[in-house]
């Protein structure tokens, strides 16, 4: 088998594995010594996602080989004030793990990843903001139960970021629902409403204790609920209808063909029928599904109508 240890022409190293270990002779310390190169508080930093890429390559082989696990009091000691944005979407991709274990590198993700789709639109690109997100939004898709975390932190980073106007938040919030990263929140009974109401609480307090003038802490209070009320929720149930709509696009044939094999006057109402469908026919004839089925069933059973009554028997000709 071939060492799985790297060269500094960042090429893999073609000499053979010793016994019991993925190393050859030569790259026997060569865990060690990729450990301690990334000890320097500012070895992840970078504010592209392709920065140091030969190097988060090594990384990642490095990590899928079982020879190196990044310290966890490593990543808890990153300074904040650094970007490390890229590399923690990166870290969240490689590790599938909860991106709130290192909360304040999940946050310095969101912060890095929407200062990088405000400048590319300030360029005259077209950018899609979860393109910086892609490792974050894989790792939190495998985490739904801290899901509300990330939504609540991109909302805040959408507010404080001054360069994004009304239309480029709203097109970054569109962009990360059709994601599908909230839909398990969207499809669930999840109260958005209450959710909203308890942040957005806490918000105005936070605001409303800063040393600022009484009318500049109104607008931010403001402008902060017409982004989470006028925007954002309003998208939630958007993509809550079109979720829906999906929903029943799929059943549409199964429905139609169970339908055809099931349909029978004394249960068609109640076997054949979703509940909105229920509903139009309560709203329609004023009565209730079980009152409906039971006038259907009777309508069949009326010896006086025509498929109740004998038919002629055809006459044979001798």
């Amino acid at each position: 088998m071939q060492c799985v240890a790297r060269t500094l022409q960042h090429k893999q190293c073609l000499l053979e594995q010793t016994l019991n270990t993925k190393l050859c002779r030569v790259h026997q310390t060569y865990p060690a010594k990729l450990l301690a190169k990334i000890q320097a508080p500012n070895f992840f930093e970078g504010f592209v996602r392709n920065w140091r890429n030969h190097e988060r390559l090594e990384l990642e082989a490095a990590i899928r080989n079982g020879i190196l696990t990044i310290p966890h009091d490593l990543l808890q000691g990153l300074p904040r004030a650094i970007i490390y944005g890229p590399f923690y979407d990166w870290y969240c991709g490689v590790h599938m793990t909860d991106p709130w274990k290192y909360h304040l590198l999940a946050s310095s993700n969101i912060r890095d990843g929407v200062r990088i789709y405000a400048y590319m639109l300030e360029c005259g690109h077209q950018p899609n903001v979860c393109k910086e997100l892609q490792g974050i939004l894989k790792a939190q898709a495998a985490h739904p139960s801290s899901t509300t975390q990330f939504l609540w932190h991109f909302i805040l980073t959408l507010h404080r970021y001054r360069r994004m106007n009304r239309a480029n938040q709203e097109q970054a919030i569109e962009q990360l629902l059709e994601t599908e990263v909230a839909d398990p929140l969207i499809w669930s009974s999840f109260n958005w409403s209450e959710w909203l109401l308890a942040n957005e609480q806490e918000y105005k307090e936070i605001i409303n204790e800063l040393q600022e003038p009484e009318n500049k802490k109104k607008k931010e209070i403001e402008n902060f609920l017409g982004l989470t009320r006028m925007l954002f929720q309003e998208k939630v149930w958007e993509r809550k209808k079109i979720l829906k709509t999906m929903a029943k696009s799929k059943i549409h044939d199964l429905k139609e063909d169970l339908i055809a094999k099931t349909w029978h006057p004394t249960r068609y109402i109640e076997w054949c029928f979703d509940e909105d469908e229920k509903a139009e026919f309560q709203e329609d004839f004023k009565m209730s599904i079980v009152d409906l089925q039971k006038e259907s069933t009777a309508i069949w059973n009326d010896p006086k109508q025509l498929w109740n009554q004998p038919q002629p028997q055809p006459q044979q000709i001798s």
